[in-house]
């Protein structure tokens, strides 16, 4: 990654993305820790499960992280090192529209 302390090259073997999502509304923790309600009837149930190339494997314990800053909620996903691609897929509810 062209990562160093001083002379000596570092690797690592996670890596960490944060994502954050404001909403029209306050978010909160939802009815468990991986459910967010991001206001406005709008939630988005999280999965500590991730496809490393090819294959599932799960996330290190406590990650997926949440925090909530007003409107504005942080997620943190702790990725493992991967060849070619890493695959996330969290379900969000509620963005339909209903009729009045």
């Amino acid at each position: 990654c062209g990562c160093t302390q001083g002379q000596t090259q570092q690797f690592g073997d996670m890596i960490d993305v944060d994502v954050t999502v404001k909403g029209l509304f306050n978010a909160a923790q939802g009815a468990s820790s991986k459910s967010v309600n991001l206001g406005g009837g709008v939630t988005m149930e999280l999965s500590d499960q991730v496809n490393v190339d090819g294959t599932w494997s799960q996330m290190p314990a406590g990650y997926p992280r949440v925090s909530f800053q007003g409107s504005s909620t942080t997620l943190t996903f702790r990725f493992p090192k991967f060849n070619t691609k890493v695959t996330y897929d969290p379900a969000i509810t509620g963005l339909g529209s209903t009729a009045a």
